[in-house]
């Protein structure tokens, strides 16, 4: 799959998509498809008819995917959104929810013994040829506290 063009990737999610259940998360009912091999936990439905379907190649891949189909079946949007200017929508006026719909799944969320009010979420992302992480602080209350992005080292230089 991750070596096919981007039109035939969307060619494919549309003709082979199978919605497979829903769940709730977070209050918020979840959509779970099931493509091939492929699954897509999160679909997002917009006021305006279209879905957006989230792809995660997290926690080993450094890409997170955003695909929007309209009202009317087409798609209208492919995005790739752990990059920069998504990173920079990330305020601290979001919850968790906003956040998860921006960047999409986190490859790992953490909440340290001597932090127990606060939780990390990271993604792992590509800023050139650099593997980075990029790391979403939030508050006891599911707010964003902070942002961070630092390099992804190799386990031995840790």
């Amino acid at each position: 799959f991750k070596h096919l063009s981007e039109s035939k990737k969307l060619n494919y999610v549309r003709e082979h998509g199978v919605m497979i259940g829903t769940r709730m998360r977070d209050e918020r009912k979840i959509f779970l498809y099931m493509i091939k091999d492929f699954f897509v936990e999160v679909v997002y439905k917009d006021d305006n008819g279209a879905r957006t379907f989230e792809y995660t190649r997290q926690p080993q891949g450094h890409r997170n995917y955003m695909i929007t189909i309209g009202s009317d079946g087409k798609m209208t949007a492919l995005r790739q959104v752990l990059k920069a200017d998504t990173f920079a929508k990330v305020t601290t006026d979001l919850d968790k929810a906003q956040v998860r719909r921006l960047l999409g799944q986190p490859a790992k969320t953490v909440i340290y013994p001597l932090k127990p009010n606060e939780e990390h979420w990271d993604w792992r992302y590509m800023d050139g040829t650099q593997s980075r992480w990029f790391t979403v602080t939030f508050d006891a209350n599911g707010r964003v506290l902070r942002t961070a992005s630092t390099l992804d080292e190799p386990e031995g230089n840790k």
